[in-house]
């Protein structure tokens, strides 16, 4: 409503520190694991190289909560759900893969703007905050990074890649 409204609320502005994403991601996991034991779903992490980066938690661990959120309200119940950690050197990822619905190219185009109306649906009635997305996707850019979707098509299922400076 306030940005519907037009109500100036000022910028995100991150307080990088010292921390290791594993166990950032350890933590969130354990936050909303409710979510994944309710569709007997499991997360598989991979960490590939060092994890560490000069990052804000509160930031990078709500990006990361509506990325997982994000992919189980997507995939059926019994999928895998995969996220991976990779070092590039200069810049981390952190990619989010899911086997459920999918996008379609329109819906791709789409999946950062702000109340899109996306013909993808959770696959148990959950609810879907038509903001969260595009709002991860700014918190990305604050951070000085990224966020980008990937999918192969309807019924593929998703990819969600963040990517962030390490320093």
């Amino acid at each position: 409503l306030l940005d519907d409204l037009g109500v100036e609320r000022g910028t995100v502005v991150p307080d990088r520190k010292p921390l290791h994403m594993a166990a950032l991601i350890r933590d969130r996991l354990a936050a909303i694991a409710y979510r994944f034991d309710r569709k007997g779903q499991q997360v598989i992490v991979q960490v590939h190289g060092p994890d560490r980066v000069m990052g804000d938690e509160r930031i990078l661990g709500g990006i990361v909560d509506a990325l997982l959120s994000n992919a189980s309200k997507f995939s059926e119940k019994g999928q895998e759900i995969q996220l991976a950690i990779r070092n590039h050197g200069t810049h981390m990822e952190v990619l989010v893969t899911d086997h459920g619905e999918g996008l379609s190219a329109a819906d791709l185009a789409q999946v950062f703007v702000r109340y899109a109306m996306l013909a993808s649906r959770p696959t148990q009635g959950e609810a879907q905050g038509r903001g969260t997305l595009a709002r991860m996707h700014a918190w990305a850019q604050a951070h000085g990074g990224a966020l980008v979707a990937s999918s192969p098509g309807v019924g593929a299922g998703c990819t969600f890649r963040l990517r962030i400076p390490v320093t």
